[in-house]
């Protein structure tokens, strides 16, 4: 499930998916081994998507240290043509 659609779940149920709804709760009850699991797994998804976050800020950051070393090289370019034809 992707982030956005775990966002429009939780925005029309008010619980994570696969987790029990406070309603569900008060009528069945806690099980405390079945909820400690269901916790894990809920952290183990968002430690995922930790690591899945910080492998595309990398990328991104790789990306805009080339970017700016292009960047640079086309202002020293342009800096060179003005100066030929005298701006």
């Amino acid at each position: 499930m992707s982030l956005p659609q775990v966002a429009e779940y939780i925005h029309a149920n008010g619980h994570l998916p696969g987790m029990p709804s406070a309603e569900q709760v008060k009528k069945d009850g806690l099980f405390l081994k079945e909820q400690a699991t269901l916790t894990l797994q809920k952290l183990e998804e968002a430690f995922l998507y930790i690591l899945q976050q910080e492998d595309k800020l990398s990328a991104l950051k790789k990306e805009n240290d080339t970017l700016k070393v292009k960047n640079a090289e086309l202002e020293k370019r342009l800096s060179a043509i003005e100066k030929k034809i005298g701006l």
